[in-house]
């Protein structure tokens, strides 16, 4: 199931992108530029600007850095003219001006001074390092939107941008009429945005603490609230470079932290809140002998000498399998799940405007038909999928006593002004999944398996931490017959009054021990220096 949904995002985003870069080549690099002729009049589009994306702070997401539209008359311009353009383009600019018609010229450098020339600012849509790409998508050299935000927002950047046009008397040629002026128009506005949840802080710190996941994601979530407060999909999508991503085998068009994978361990928070909220004493033990047989199928622990008898705080700390497969057993296949959707599990997420989440697979009765089949669940296995989206949200639900956040990512809409929130989004709603007093016990297992167990490489340097690892089966293998894994590790911090539920996810790693948790540890420490 896993590798179906991955290939079709894979066929789509490819067809998508193909198309884009067709478009692109028809239409010319840049989008700002146009220009048409009706009567005796010609008329330049200097630039066409959609609405902005700003973060939660109402800092700028795109149309960040400056660029310069130069509407230039050929007939005006002199022998200094050069000197205000790069070099490299001298040949070009001379053969427009050959033309003898009025024309449009971008530059990242400002060449106000030069003959023959008005200069006027815009800012492009994308930043050479563009952040949040997976999340912020990108448009076609028309400016439409193709995916993400871009193409579920599309009306409304459309709608609520602005644009600038400059209109010249020509003659029957085409050429400027001399002794007229040009005739300049502003339309739409300069500040109107969509009001995005994610921090820009926090999201540059997790994709650069993130970069050396080779295929992955991170998501960080405020935890009482479910707002994403960074999601970043690895690799990263270079919008300014969709050729290249479109070569790259690692796929970087798929957003990955919407995305549903195996989740292993992970789920084990899942196995401990149904065992208490029904009843099975934290205190009760399983005796872990290394492996455990169920009809026929032996189902081993990594501790292949066995841990011996845990409690459920043990099993967390040691991420022992052989006490969860007890567990499940003992919990039936219906508590278990009847958990899980409470947790949000199966459970696609809405972001507004038909952007979402996949909704990952949460296994039916009918697919547990053995003993086996429920085992594999009880610590994460089978045909269970989810999202690193609804991982934040279950950790959350740890946090936040029991309730389980709605993941938010759209705070609303700003003004012309860029600094209100207009038409706020409804957020804050939960489900409540179980009690505040399950839902302390499990906190004080996560922050032990941090601080005494597998998951110690995620231990902060200031706070503590709470999380779990995973590492989970993929049912895929490489050229040396080595199954493939996913590395997870999740949590919150800092320990003691939480702030942040964090996800990380790194496909083909060793485990969410040793793969994830410096990860984890090192976003944890850069979040406690921002705030210093």
């Amino acid at each position: 199931m896993g590798k179906r949904i991955v290939s079709f995002f894979i066929v789509e985003s490819i067809i998508l992108t193909a198309l884009y870069l067709r478009v692109w080549n028809i239409m010319g690099e840049d989008g700002l530029i146009g220009a048409g002729e009706e009567q005796n009049t010609y008329t330049l589009s200097a630039y066409s600007m959609r609405a902005n994306i700003y973060d939660r702070n109402f800092e700028k997401l795109v149309n960040e850095e400056e660029a310069f539209a130069s509407a230039i008359l050929p007939s005006q311009t002199d022998e200094r003219f050069f000197e205000y353009f790069p070099k490299e383009k001298a040949r070009e600019l001379s053969a427009l001006i050959a033309e003898g018609k009025p024309f449009l010229y971008t530059t990242d450098t400002n060449p106000t001074g030069a003959a023959g020339v008005e200069v006027f600012k815009y800012y492009k849509r994308y930043s050479e390092n563009q952040l949040a790409s997976n999340i912020i998508g990108y448009t076609d050299s028309t400016f439409k939107g193709m995916s993400g935000l871009e193409k579920c927002f599309d009306n409304y950047f459309i709608e609520n941008g602005g644009g600038l046009k400059i209109s010249y008397s020509v003659n029957a040629m085409g050429s400027f009429l001399e002794g007229t002026a040009s005739e300049i128009y502003t339309s739409g506005s300069v500040g109107a945005g969509l009001v995005l949840t994610i921090d820009k802080e926090i999201q540059r710190i997790v994709e650069k603490e993130g970069e050396k996941i080779k295929k992955g994601a991170v998501v960080v979530m405020e935890p009482y609230s479910g707002e994403i407060l960074a999601a970043a999909s690895f690799p990263k999508l270079d919008i300014n470079n969709l050729s290249a991503a479109l070569e790259d085998p690692n796929s970087p068009f798929i957003n990955r932290a919407f995305s549903a994978y195996s989740i292993g361990s992970t789920f084990k928070i899942a196995m401990c809140a149904a065992a208490l909220e029904n009843g099975i004493s934290a205190e009760e033990s399983f005796l872990c002998e290394g492996e455990k047989e169920l009809s026929g199928t032996v189902f081993r622990c990594h501790k292949s000498e066995g841990h011996g008898l845990l409690c459920m705080k043990e099993a967390i700390e040691q991420s022992c399998n052989p006490y969860f497969i007890e567990l499940g057993q003992r919990l039936g296949f219906l508590k278990i799940v009847t958990m899980a959707e409470k947790l949000g599990f199966g459970e696609a997420t809405d972001f507004g405007e038909g952007f979402t989440t996949s909704a990952g697979t949460l296994p039916t009765e009918a697919d547990i038909k053995t003993v086996g089949d429920l085992a594999n669940l009880s610590f994460g296995q089978g045909s269970l999928l989810a999202t690193p989206v609804q991982l934040a949200a279950a950790v959350s639900a740890v946090v936040n006593s029991g309730r389980r956040p709605t993941p938010q990512l759209i705070k609303g809409y700003t003004g012309d002004d860029g600094t209100q929130l207009l038409n706020a989004t409804e957020g804050g709603s939960y489900t409540t999944a179980f009690s505040a007093e399950t839902a302390a016990k499990i906190k004080g297992f996560m922050i032990s398996a941090v601080e005494n167990g597998t998951g110690s490489p995620a231990l902060p340097e200031k706070g503590s931490a709470g999380g779990k690892t995973g590492s989970a089966e993929t049912g895929q293998f490489d050229k040396w017959g080595n199954q493939i894994l996913n590395a997870l590790f999740c949590g919150f911090y800092p320990a003691a009054s939480p702030k942040y539920s964090i996800v990380v996810l790194c496909e083909d790693g060793v485990s969410g021990s040793t793969t994830c948790g410096p990860i984890f540890r090192n976003i944890c420490n850069e979040l406690a220096n921002m705030e210093s």
